[in-house]
């Protein structure tokens, strides 16, 4: 059965190789690149040139990953082309060679954004449209070296929960575990006591937004570490620890029944706080762990559907 696939980072090596293949077996395949048109263009030639010659159904299109509108483009283009978009293969990504050590936290942030987060992108531009025919299959191509020397795909550690096993093996190495707190599930206990405490949960919210707000202004400005540093200690970190006083204040005077919606979320904010607080203190760390839950986060499209 012929099928519509899009791989992303298919100007060369196995992008450009599992294009070619996927074309001659017969399927419709776009060859997504960043470029197309400058540092790419010869890709773009050479494609068009096995596409001919081989009688093949092999297209280009330009899709930067690290762009969100490129890569809203470019799917809705292929949908409006076909009718349909049924496979998804994430390929684009950067390997890196060397010691672990050797690499700054900035490098490791822009390995992170082109290697994780890209794929998120691609995901909420196509995902849709997989759910609309309920089917459709996603592939990622994923690489790791090992004893640090080589990275590919590899996300800077967000870590929520981690193994006991696993912390206790990297506090053996000489390399303990960062937790690092989530905010989003802090957040939730005060929504569901907003019932309860409407004023006061009401209170936290608003505060609480406005860390996610500064967060979505640093997102806006793509800022890099030392401006998202900047921001969260000059104005992060003041409105962090008025929620704290705040919960502190509530929870030693006992305004709220421990076992009340708005007990449990107080006392749940404060046993976190620690971890809630390592973002503000790590500009590479996220204010939560959305994006790497979304991220593993089976999706499920349908009975036809498969994710490998």
């Amino acid at each position: 059965m012929k099928s519509v696939i899009v791989i992303t980072g298919a100007s060369s090596g196995f992008g450009a190789l599992a294009a070619r293949a996927l074309a001659k077996a017969g399927h419709t395949v776009y060859a997504s690149m960043r470029d197309s048109t400058g540092h790419n263009a010869a890709q773009v030639d050479e494609a068009k040139r096995f596409s001919s010659e081989n009688n093949v159904d092999l297209r280009t299109i330009e899709l930067d990953v690290l762009s969100e509108e490129s890569v809203n483009t470019a799917i809705q283009k292929i949908v409006a082309d076909n009718g349909r978009l049924d496979v998804v293969i994430h390929n684009a990504g950067h390997m890196v060679f060397g010691p672990a050590e050797a690499f700054t936290p900035e490098q490791f942030a822009e390995l992170y954004d082109i290697n994780v987060l890209s794929t998120q992108r691609v995901n909420r531009a196509a995902l849709p449209q997989l759910r609309k025919q309920k089917q459709g299959l996603v592939i990622w191509v994923w690489g790791l070296g090992s004893n640090g020397t080589v990275m590919k795909r590899v996300p800077v550690p967000l870590l929520s929960k981690p193994h006991d096993h696993f912390a206790r093996h990297r506090a053996a190495a000489g390399r303990p575990v960062l937790l690092a707190g989530c905010w989003a599930h802090a957040r939730r206990g005060f929504y569901e006591a907003l019932d309860h405490a409407p004023k006061e949960a009401g209170w936290i919210l608003i505060q609480i937004g406005h860390l996610y707000e500064i967060e979505r202004r640093l997102r806006r400005q793509r800022a890099g570490p030392a401006l998202r540093d900047a921001y969260r200690t000059s104005q992060s970190s003041p409105a962090c620890r008025r929620i704290h006083r705040v919960l502190q204040r509530w929870y030693i005077t006992r305004r709220f029944l421990p076992k009340s919606t708005m007990g449990k979320a107080v006392s749940y904010a404060l046993s976190q706080w620690e971890s809630l607080e390592v973002y503000l203190k790590e500009p590479r760390i996220e204010i939560d762990n959305n994006l790497v839950e979304n991220a593993i986060r089976p999706t499920a499209l349908g009975k036809n559907y498969e994710q490998s």
